[in-house]
Parts: C-alpha cells; sequence; structure tokens
C-alpha cells in the first residue's frame, strides 16, 4: 500500500480531485466505495440510462420549484404512518449537493450551508478514507456518489421510506445564521457586485433590506423576489433546503448548531460511527500543516497524540462560530434590523424556538416540532 503521505502527483483542478489519497487513483480500487456490491447497489451499471430517463422530470422540478409558493407543504400523512412518502418532482430537485447518504451506516444528512456543512463534508470524506480530507471539500468528486441527487427516484424513495434509515439536519439560528453569512459572501467575498448588482460593498442593513425585499438573481434563469425556494443557499431560509419543507415530518434527528459538540457524538453513536470515525477523527488544528485549500496532507503526529474527535473540544469550529458571532450580533443588529430578519424567516424561527428549548442531550425528531404538529393537525 502506498505511504500515507505519498501525494498523488497531478491537478487538483478546481480542487475537485483527491490529491492524497493515492489507493483511489488505483485501477482497481473501489474509492470511495467501501466494497463493490455497495458501489452496485446504488449506483448500478444501467444507472446513468435511468437518470437520462429521469432528466425531463427533473427540469420539470426545478420549474416548479421556481414558482412555489413561499410556504412549507408537508408530507403528513407519513408521519401517522398511513402511506408511502412519494418525492413530488419540485421536491427532489433541491436535494443538489447538500443531502448525503452514507450506505454503511444508514445515514441520511441534510448539511446546510453556514450551519456546519463544511466540516461535515470535510468528516464524510475522512470516512471514506480521503487521506486529503482536510482539504477544500466542496465539489470534491469522491464525494459526488454519495449526494442523494446522484440516485434514481426510485432509490431515494426507497432510502427516504426505509425506517432503518437516520434522516438529519443540524438547525442553526437564524440571524446568526444569516450574519454569518453576510461576513462571509458580501464582506470576505466580495458578493455585492455580482450577486445583487451593487458597486459597493453593501451595508448589513442594506442587505437586509435586499434579501428581504429585492430579487437575488445569483445562480437563476429567472428573477424571484426576496426569500423563496431558489434564493443562493448560503441566505436561503433552512427549511427550504435539502427539502425540509416536505420532508421535515420524515426527519427523526434535529440537531442544535448550539449543541453540535454532544449531539454530534449522540447522532454518531446511533448510527454506529462514533467509535470507528468520530472520536479519533483529527482535524488537523495546531498540526503545523503545510499547504492550501486543494492540496492537504494528513497531518503528522507524536505517537502519543490523542484527537478530540469529530466537532469535539472547546476550539473546534462550531464552537468559535458561535462566540464568535455572539459577539457580532450585538455589533451589527437593531432591535428593528432582527425584528426584519425574524419576520423574513419565520419558519426557521418556528423550528428554532422549539430547538432552543431542549438541553443538549435531548434531540428533537420532525414530528415533535410544533410546526409540523400544527401543520399536520389539519391533514
Amino acid at each position: 500500500m502506498a505511504s500515507k503521505r505519498q501525494a498523488y502527483v497531478g491537478s487538483c483542478e478546481e480542487c475537485k480531485t483527491t490529491c492524497f489519497t493515492p489507493h483511489a487513483m488505483q485501477q482497481n480500487s473501489t474509492y470511495p466505495w467501501k466494497n463493490l456490491t455497495l458501489k452496485r447497489e446504488f449506483h448500478p451499471a444501467n444507472k446513468q440510462q435511468l437518470l437520462e430517463n429521469e432528466a425531463e422530470d427533473r427540469k420539470q422540478g426545478i420549474r416548479e420549484r421556481r414558482n412555489h409558493i413561499y410556504e412549507p407543504r408537508f408530507q403528513c400523512n407519513v408521519t401517522m404512518n398511513q402511506t408511502r412518502l412519494i418525492l413530488p418532482l419540485s421536491i427532489q430537485s433541491t436535494f443538489e449537493h447538500y443531502l448525503y447518504f452514507l450506505p454503511e451506516h444508514k445515514l441520511i444528512f441534510c448539511g446546510i450551508p453556514k450551519s456546519g456543512i463544511t466540516e461535515w463534508r470535510r468528516f464524510f470524506r475522512y470516512t471514506r478514507g480521503a487521506q486529503d480530507y482536510l482539504s477544500w471539500p466542496h465539489f470534491k468528486r469522491d464525494l459526488m456518489p454519495f449526494h442523494m441527487s446522484s440516485l434514481t427516484k426510485e432509490k431515494q424513495e426507497e432510502l427516504l421510506n426505509d425506517p432503518t434509515w437516520t434522516k438529519a439536519v443540524f438547525i442553526r439560528e437564524p440571524a446568526e445564521r444569516l450574519l454569518s453569512g453576510y461576513l462571509d459572501k458580501i464582506v470576505k467575498e466580495g458578493w455585492s457586485e455580482p450577486v445583487f448588482g451593487q458597486n459597493h460593498t453593501l451595508s448589513f442593513a442594506e442587505f437586509i433590506d435586499l434579501i428581504t425585499t429585492v430579487t437575488n438573481k445569483y445562480g437563476q434563469d429567472v428573477k424571484i423576489p426576496g426569500l423563496n425556494t431558489c434564493t443562493d443557499p448560503h441566505f436561503r431560509p433552512q427549511l427550504f433546503l435539502c427539502g425540509l419543507d416536505y420532508l421535515l415530518p420524515s426527519f427523526d434527528f434535529i440537531g442544535s448548531f448550539y449543541h453540535s459538540s454532544e449531539q454530534t457524538q449522540i447522532l454518531l453513536e446511533k448510527v454506529g460511527m462514533w467509535e470507528d470515525y468520530g472520536l479519533n477523527y483529527d482535524d488537523g488544528r495546531d498540526g503545523g500543516l503545510v499547504g492550501s485549500n486543494c492540496h492537504y496532507p494528513p497531518p503528522i503526529r507524536s505517537s502519543n497524540f490523542t484527537p478530540v474527535g469529530f466537532n469535539q473540544g472547546s476550539g473546534h469550529r462550531t464552537t468559535l462560530h458561535v462566540t464568535q458571532s455572539s459577539q457580532k450580533m450585538r455589533e451589527y443588529y437593531t432591535p428593528e434590523l432582527l425584528e426584519t430578519v425574524r419576520k423574513a424567516y419565520r419558519w426557521d424561527y418556528a423550528i428554532w424556538d422549539d430547538l432552543a428549548k431542549l438541553p443538549s442531550h435531548v434531540v428533537a425528531s420532525g414530528k415533535d416540532l410544533e410546526l409540523v404538529r400544527s401543520s399536520c393537525i389539519h391533514e
């Protein structure tokens, strides 16, 4: 087997390839699958033809999604065990690269931008065996086979209807998530002009006004005012990612971003991933790593080094987000702006307000949430 620190000599085109996983490049390797049987089960030889047969339906789903009214329409009957879940085309089109499945552990996971998705993608690549798992994980090719969107509609429905699969998501306080998105995408990355057509860096008040009342055209062929199902995912309400506005009653693990240490361990223990992966995960912190976003070798540690585990410890990235954002919330938000955001993200707050009442060792399911109960009582 190749040396652990040996690099694949090749291009890291747009950060998409796998640079420090030599066995991934071996001709007969099943990487990133654990075995060939799993690969054939989820990606059979005729899968491409099946997806091509669904192509027009998927395009229609995107068109329907763009015209969808900004309100949840939960699949309530499944919660009452009355019927089989059928995916509408407009819901299937929202999976994109945010809804993942890990077949060995029967986990379906919704990763939400600005709610820890980068760390979870790194962790998922670590579980695949990627030695460059600390590199920028977005759009890496070895994760793409595990997008729910890569499966046929029949297979998607099979997994979502199987009660032995855990469906999980972590939700963040909406105003803090929006501020994090502003600081990252508007202030740091300069999205004011390409996304909002402004020739200056938007103030936070201007950003709030635009995102809640004016067209956000980023990445869309049509212009839709304000917050909606097609708003850029970094600012889009969390309920409108991964099809949660339909599937939330079927999710049995609704974690809180602020309890991510405890609840990450609870989730990974539930699906049998804590001992094998979570407990010994090395996040590379203080490891003297040398590289770029695309090129990160595995950490070099002394023999007595003990990792803190995935999403664990006082220094993990999620905790840092919480501390810094809490301080900046007072700096950026006026009472008026906060009220505007609370109204605009009313569905996310309906979920968050329930989660905020729970202690860290208690995890809600979708059917526990008042938003779901009140919506489904009339079904």
